[in-house]
């Protein structure tokens, strides 16, 4: 069933209300969909071509080839055991939690950039702590905050 264009409180509806969720795509840089759900404890499946190999490595999902038989082998397992589905989903949300989260991204980015990590602090004083879990209202926030706490 095709829902459309989800406002961000209605995403968190149907987060909350799904079992699985599936992301079938040909070519897709970043899904941020797939990080969303993965926040919410969903167990994920994706096609090879949401390039999620490093979170499938982990078994933080699971990632399938294209088309309607792989999807369904795929989806299948999880729908007939609840407990391994429900592992598959902590699994994922501990992936996107440390891989994703703002202060992982930005010390990687830090690094990349030759910036000495030990300069990351927010110039507030008010920590990181608030800005390390991803939920599907924050997560393009996150992603859209400056690099402003560098002194």
């Amino acid at each position: 069933h095709w829902l459309g264009f989800l406002d961000e409180a209605a995403k968190a509806a149907a987060y909350a209300a799904a079992d699985v969720f599936v992301h079938a795509s040909g070519s897709e840089g970043m899904a941020l969909a797939i990080l969303e759900a993965m926040s919410a404890g969903l167990p994920v499946v994706a096609t090879r071509g949401c390039y999620m190999t490093e979170a499938a490595s982990v078994h933080a999902l699971v990632q399938c080839e294209q088309g309607p038989a792989a999807l369904a082998a795929s989806v299948a397992p999880l729908l007939a055991d609840p407990k391994a589905a429900r592992a598959l989903g902590l699994a994922g949300q501990a992936h996107a939690y440390h891989v994703h989260a703002w202060e992982a991204l930005a010390r990687a980015t830090l690094r990349r950039a030759g910036v000495p990590v030990t300069r990351l602090r927010p110039v507030d004083g008010s920590g990181l702590s608030h800005l390390n879990r991803i939920t599907p209202n924050g997560l393009a926030r996150l992603l859209a905050i400056p690099l402003s706490f560098l002194r």
